[in-house]
C-alpha cells in the first residue's frame, strides 16, 4: 500500500487499489476542502464576532471618509450659498433630536447631504445628524441658544447649532445661507468663515484624533 491509502483510510476510503495518481489527486482535493472550510468558518467567525462587539475593521479610517465627505458637501453648499445645519454625534447620545426629525439612515455622501439642504425641499428645514457613521435623520428640530450668546447679525441655524453643542459634545457644521460661510460650534461656542482645510483638520482633531487612545492613533 502507498502512503496515500492509509491516508485515506484514516477518512474511511477503502481506495488503496486505485493508482497512486488518482490517489494523490484525491487526497491533495480533500485537503483543499478541509483547507476552505477551516478559512470561510474563521471569516464567519469573526464577522459574528465584529458584529457582536460592535467594531468596524476600521473605524478610524471609516470616520476619516465620512469627515472628507461632509467637508466636501460644506463647501459645495459654501458655493451655491445653500443653508446647513449638520449636527455630528459623539459620545453624549442625542436620540432625543433625532427622534424629531423624519429617519434616513443612510451611509454618508455629499450628494445626498447637499440634496437635502436644497431650497424648497421636504428635508431642507431643520438639522442632519450624522449617528454611527449613518445620516441618521433630517428635518430635526434642535435647541436654540438663548440672544446673548450669539452676535445679533447671525442667524437661527448658528443659534441651533450653538444650542445642541452646549447641551451635548455634538459638533456642528453650519452653512450660511446670506453668505454662504462655513462655521463651527462645539461646547456653545462658535467658529466663524472658517476655511476647507480647516474645517478637515477640526472634525478629524474632535471625531478621530481626541476620541481614540494615543497609541492607537496611524502616524
Amino acid at each position: 500500500r502507498s502512503i496515500y491509502a492509509y491516508q485515506l483510510q484514516a477518512f474511511g476510503l477503502e481506495l488503496f487499489y486505485l493508482p497512486k495518481k488518482l490517489l494523490q489527486i484525491i487526497f491533495s482535493a480533500s485537503i483543499l476542502i478541509n483547507c476552505t472550510l477551516l478559512t470561510v468558518f474563521r471569516i464567519l467567525l469573526y464577522n459574528k464576532l465584529k458584529k457582536y462587539l460592535g467594531f468596524t475593521e476600521d473605524i478610524e479610517t471609516k470616520n476619516k471618509e465620512d469627515i472628507y465627505k461632509i467637508v466636501i458637501a460644506a463647501e459645495e453648499m459654501s458655493k451655491r450659498q445653500i443653508g446647513a445645519l449638520i449636527v455630528i454625534e459623539r459620545d453624549i447620545g442625542i436620540k432625543d433630536i433625532i427622534d424629531t426629525g423624519i429617519l434616513i439612515d443612510a451611509d454618508v455622501s455629499p450628494q445626498l447631504l447637499t440634496n437635502i439642504f436644497v431650497p424648497k425641499t421636504p428635508l431642507h428645514d431643520g438639522a442632519v445628524v450624522i449617528s454611527h457613521n449613518k445620516i441618521k435623520a433630517a428635518a430635526c428640530m434642535l435647541p436654540l441658544a438663548s440672544d446673548q450668546d450669539i452676535a445679533k447679525e447671525l442667524g437661527t441655524r448658528h443659534r441651533a447649532g450653538i444650542g445642541i453643542s452646549k447641551e451635548s459634545d455634538a459638533i456642528v457644521v453650519i452653512v450660511s445661507e446670506e453668505t454662504g460661510k462655513i462655521s463651527i460650534a462645539k461646547d456653545g461656542n462658535l467658529l466663524e468663515d472658517v476655511t476647507e482645510e480647516m474645517l478637515k483638520k477640526i472634525l478629524i482633531k474632535n471625531i478621530v484624533t481626541d476620541r481614540i487612545p494615543e497609541k492607537e492613533i496611524k502616524n
